[in-house]
């Protein structure tokens, strides 16, 4: 059986959870850091996503404003999400998400859906 690259994964993941075209692409660290290319600018980016974890979140938000950073629990889950401008209306978007010490990718997925639907709004 032939296996996928890991970014291949995770372009397919995107595409199958409806972005339109917000993603240029996405990987994946050693670390289980999701990268991901968002056409979008920073700045939106930005507030857009502590909107998304401000939703999401059971317990109150730590933001540095300054390094564009959260750090959110959603129930036993820790999201920590980086935003970083890439080029002109360009933005890499980091997000690590780890339940009792383990990936959780079913809320990650849940934090790229929910913040893909409030850019395309």
């Amino acid at each position: 059986m032939k296996r996928l690259p890991i970014a291949s994964l995770f372009v397919l993941a995107a595409l199958a959870l409806g972005c339109a075209s917000t993603d240029v692409s996405g990987s994946s660290s050693a670390s289980n850091v999701k990268q991901l290319y968002l056409q979008s600018d920073v700045k939106e980016v930005w507030a857009k996503a502590k909107t998304t974890l401000e939703a999401m979140a059971t317990k109150p938000v730590d933001l540095d404003e300054g390094a564009m950073q959260a750090e959110v629990w959603i129930g036993t889950t820790l999201i920590v999400v980086k935003i970083e401008a890439y080029d002109y209306q360009e933005t890499l978007l980091h997000l690590k998400a780890r339940k009792l010490g383990f990936n959780d990718e079913e809320t990650a997925n849940r934090f790229l859906r929910d913040l893909r639907a409030a850019l395309a709004a």
